[in-house]
């Protein structure tokens, strides 16, 4: 009896370990920003970071240009931005202009599932439209 006790809370302790390893998150796994629960945050908000990348970037001087450059970045979980990639670039160093700025950015509050903080691929659109010089004929 006491064998038979024994063997069945062994295959009980079993079964409870096999579904908390199916629960857990893997600790490299990348989330899409849709997959978690708490959305990754910049300090201060979505302004907050428009306004960081908008005072740090400088664009091209090329006149008339007008474009986007689309970036991707992990947020990890201890908030730290890595894994930066720019996906499309307007030329003129935009895109290693928006690596620096990405690079210089405060932590993020780091997005969660159940609970527990995890890495997410976040895209970053930068639109870019530089003034155009315009010349009048003073003949009238």
């Amino acid at each position: 009896m006491k064998n038979f006790l024994l063997l069945v809370i062994t295959f009980f302790s079993f079964q409870l370990i096999n579904a908390q390893e199916q629960t857990s998150q893997p600790q490299d796994a990348i989330y899409d920003f849709k997959e978690v629960d708490v959305k990754p945050e910049y300090p201060g908000g979505v302004e907050a970071f428009y306004k960081f990348i908008a005072k740090n970037f400088k664009a091209p001087e090329e006149e008339g240009l007008n474009g986007k450059i689309i970036t991707t970045f992990v947020i990890e979980t201890d908030g730290s931005i890595s894994d930066i990639k720019v996906l499309q670039d307007i030329g003129y160093g935009s895109g290693a202009e928006v690596f620096k700025v990405l690079a210089m950015s405060k932590k993020w509050i780091p997005a969660k599932l159940n609970g527990v903080p995890v890495r997410v691929l976040y895209q970053f659109p930068i639109s870019i439209r530089t003034a155009e010089k315009y010349y009048r004929n003073s003949k009238q």
